[in-house]
């Protein structure tokens, strides 16, 4: 069976034109839409997914990914909470340490211990619970929605990622693809989820992937790398190198990487290549278990309305025949 697939806005686009791309992908049938929560050159996150919820019938929405550190706990329990209100049994929070976001604010990025406080306090929150937050006095948000949204935890350390398995409604992984990866991963969770008493498998699991899509296979790589590097600094994939047994020589630059070693690291954790090569990739992740996939489109706003289109027809097949173009 095809994994479920949920795409990323543009994130410097305008909210119009995010929630247009929300409303094509929807008729497309993709099964979700994450919008990213970034400072420099973005939109307020919360802003497009109020609208797109109320301008959207069926497509599920997020935060892909927002943080406790510039916005409190309190503050995102109740901004999901009021968007689930527009569109019920859509709506999750997705949220993680943060990155570059909170680099941006001149703050630093939520210790463990702070994601672990941040995702219980929100998760009682949206349950209708009173939280006393850092020592302050016990509020609630009032009574529960019918359909509390999920709180989806970001992770890629083999700590975080067990802190997922621990106390979020799901996880979103960015860890890599290869069979050996997913496999360490799964572990982690799994240790995570038995920590809590919690069934490892009632932990559903999003896998996050960039994708890149070109008639030229060497282009279509190409186009990650400035991505790789990026993630490489952050040691996002400390856990899929360390599972394959690979060395990363220093770097400072994108341009550093010998394109037979991006080439190589692109193939465990992306998606890319031609149109064809695509298509396998993705029957291949499918049948190494998983489930869900939620894609990340390199380069600028034109890009991601083509990749969009591309992978529609990829991966969605039949969805798309009476899809008319917007």
């Amino acid at each position: 069976m095809p994994p479920s697939i949920a795409i990323e806005v543009p994130a410097t686009a305008p909210v119009r034109e995010q929630v247009e791309y929300v409303q094509r992908a929807e008729t497309l049938g993709f099964s979700a839409v994450g919008v990213p929560d970034i400072l420099l050159g973005g939109r307020d996150v919360f802003a497009t997914l109020a609208i797109a919820a109320a301008e959207t019938r069926s497509i599920s929405l997020y935060p892909a990914l927002t943080n406790p550190v510039t916005r409190s706990p309190f503050v995102l329990a109740n901004a999901i909470r009021s968007i689930a209100e527009i569109a019920p049994g859509r709506i999750a929070l997705g949220i993680g340490a943060g990155d570059s976001g909170v680099v941006q604010a001149g703050a630093r990025p939520a210790t463990l211990p702070q994601l672990r406080e941040a995702v219980t306090c929100i998760v009682r929150l949206l349950h209708g619970e009173a939280v006393a937050y850092r020592g302050g006095e016990p509020h609630s948000l009032g009574k529960p929605l019918r359909n509390p949204p999920p709180v989806m935890l970001g992770a890629s350390g083999p700590r975080t990622i067990e802190l997922a398995g621990e106390i979020a409604d799901e996880a979103i992984l960015s860890v890599g693809l290869s069979p050996a990866i997913l496999a360490v991963a799964d572990h982690h969770l799994a240790q995570g989820a038995m920590r809590a008493g919690r069934v490892p498998a009632s932990v559903p699991i999003i896998h996050y992937a960039l994708v890149s899509i070109d008639d030229d296979a060497t282009v279509a790589v190409e186009r990650t790398r400035y991505w790789l590097t990026q993630w490489l600094h952050l040691r996002t994939f400390r856990i899929g190198l360390d599972a394959l047994g690979l060395q990363i020589p220093p770097f400072s630059q994108p341009s550093d990487l010998p394109a037979d070693l991006v080439r190589s690291l692109a193939s465990h954790f992306f998606i890319a290549g031609t149109p064809e090569g695509v298509a396998q990739q993705i029957e291949k992740v499918a049948a190494n278990g998983v489930e869900r996939l939620f894609c990340m489109f390199p380069a600028g706003r034109k890009s991601h309305w083509a990749h969009l289109e591309s992978l529609a027809r990829l991966a969605l097949g039949d969805r798309t025949k009476q899809a008319p173009l917007a």
